[in-house]
């Protein structure tokens, strides 16, 4: 239950529910467009070099210092594996 503490959210942060709106980048219909198309592009690449039963998905969505991109695989057997980062704007 760490989202019950002063100390969640981002490392060397307390108080992380007080972090200004104005701290998160705000992207505009262009860089969405462009950030969703070069996902897609990643996960269209990761498919070519994995066999068709392996699904791959990526999403792009908000959290608390902007946009946050993901990337899963998941394989027919076991777990998902996904990779996520920020992009730099």
């Amino acid at each position: 239950m760490n989202g019950n503490t002063p100390y969640a959210g981002l490392p060397g942060e307390t108080g992380a529910g007080q972090r200004a709106a104005a701290d998160v980048p705000d992207l505009s219909s262009a860089q969405k467009r462009l950030l969703h198309r070069d996902v897609s592009r990643i996960a269209a690449r990761t498919r070519e070099f994995l066999p068709n039963e392996y699904v791959v998905d990526a999403d792009v969505s908000t959290g608390m210092t902007g946009p946050q991109v993901t990337v899963a695989v998941r394989p027919p057997v076991g777990h998902a594996v996904s990779a996520g980062f920020t992009p730099d704007l």
